[in-house]
């Protein structure tokens, strides 16, 4: 892996993880009556799926690669730039009025596969953008871990600190990661990571 790829997926993997370190932050206040047990598989499996996401958006996107090398730069910067305006956009309207949320009486293995899958969709695009780069399939096995750990790291200090701080973090953290995208996007277009 090489010293860009490991810069591009650290951010790529911090700015892709506020939605799950979002999700993380409630469900450690929702369900505070749950194990710790319980509450690490959320990390597990926000880690895992970020990590399986990008995989699954490198291989759609080879098959269009051809059409998308010319344009690396540019496929990279559109793609984090909008991904990233999105979360912040969707996070001011959740700041301004915020959705009802439905509370279950457990934590169960099925709502947490469907936050984990809810929250790595964006990840595809990455997979997409590490493609058109023309990134080997090694690179693309290292950067995977690299986000996945990345994500269940910072999902894991969000679990302790939703129980320990509260709501506090909310839906600011949406508006942290899509600034990092879109810095991650810009800096893309100069080759800078």
């Amino acid at each position: 892996m090489t010293a860009k790829s490991l810069v591009q997926a650290l951010a790529i993997g911090a700015g892709l993880s506020m939605d799950a370190a979002a999700v993380s932050v409630s469900d450690s206040m929702i369900y505070k009556d749950e194990g710790k047990l319980r509450l690490a598989s959320v990390c597990f499996a926000f880690g895992a799926f970020q990590a399986l996401m990008p995989a699954i958006g490198y291989f759609i996107g080879s098959v269009f690669v051809r059409y998308i090398q010319r344009y690396a730069n540019i496929v990279v910067f559109v793609v984090l730039l909008l991904l990233g305006i999105n979360m912040i956009v969707s996070s001011i309207k959740e700041i301004k009025n915020p959705a009802t949320v439905t509370v279950y009486k457990h934590l169960s293995l099925k709502l947490i596969l469907l936050q984990a899958v809810a929250t790595s969709t964006d990840a595809l695009a990455a997979g997409v953008c590490f493609c058109a780069e023309g990134m080997d399939v090694g690179e693309l096995l290292a950067c995977c871990g690299v986000i996945g750990a990345t994500t269940l790291l910072i999902s894991a200090v969000c679990v302790l600190a939703g129980r320990k701080f509260g709501h506090k973090l909310g839906s600011k953290a949406g508006i942290a990661g899509g600034t990092l995208l879109i810095v991650t996007a810009v800096l893309s277009v100069f080759d800078v990571i």
